[in-house]
């Protein structure tokens, strides 16, 4: 199988979305495989987990793998905010 050309900025995001699959959870990393198994990506599997090669990917399934990150990301923010808002809540309501 021959290797995709990708340009430079596509390797750096890449990379940069290498670094976002380890804040995913377990639920996000079972859609990430469902994904890669639609797209009919080569994975492998030990008891370490699940493996694929991001620079294999082509760019219509990293895309995909993209999108999803961007929705997680959100996800995470969005519950970051509103714990917080919760504690800003919590301390306020102490000062009564």
């Amino acid at each position: 199988m021959q290797s995709p050309t990708i340009s430079q900025s596509e390797y750096d995001q890449r990379k940069t979305f290498l670094d976002d699959i380890k804040n995913l959870t377990k639920d996000e990393c079972k859609e990430m495989y469902r994904i890669l198994k639609k797209n009919n990506v080569s994975l492998s599997e030990n008891s370490n987990g699940i493996f694929f090669d991001l620079a294999l990917l082509t760019s219509e399934s990293f895309k995909e793998l993209e999108t999803f990150m961007t929705l997680c990301k959100t996800q995470h923010n969005d519950e970051s905010a509103r714990v917080k808002e919760m504690e800003n809540f919590r301390v306020d309501t102490k000062n009564f």
